[in-house]
């Protein structure tokens, strides 16, 4: 999925589509990549190994867009971000001291 991709109304064919502007995929990071590769494989391993389980979804915090504020409204609550931001100030506070 690209979260840059977006999708309007057609008024013509009364239809969704995806609009061509900002739709090319976020490049990833070599590192990244290798990282993704190594939890896929792992969890290859368990599943071979007849390891039953809750399927799980890997997406590394670094492929989050953070400045697509649309991205961040849709995936995230308001609660969350109180919370993160209350995180972050008290982190920055006990680095002062």
């Amino acid at each position: 999925m690209n979260p840059n991709a977006r999708a309007s109304i057609n008024p013509k064919s009364r239809k969704w589509e995806i609009n061509g502007n900002n739709t090319a995929p976020s490049k990833r990071s070599k590192e990244s990549m290798a990282i993704s590769q190594e939890l896929l494989q792992l969890s290859v391993k368990q599943k071979q190994a007849g390891d039953k389980g809750v399927g799980v979804d890997i997406e590394l915090v670094s492929a989050i867009n953070i400045d697509n504020e649309t991205f961040l409204e849709r995936n995230f609550t308001v609660i969350f971000f109180f919370f993160f931001w209350k995180c972050f100030y008290l982190f920055v506070d006990d680095l002062k001291q």
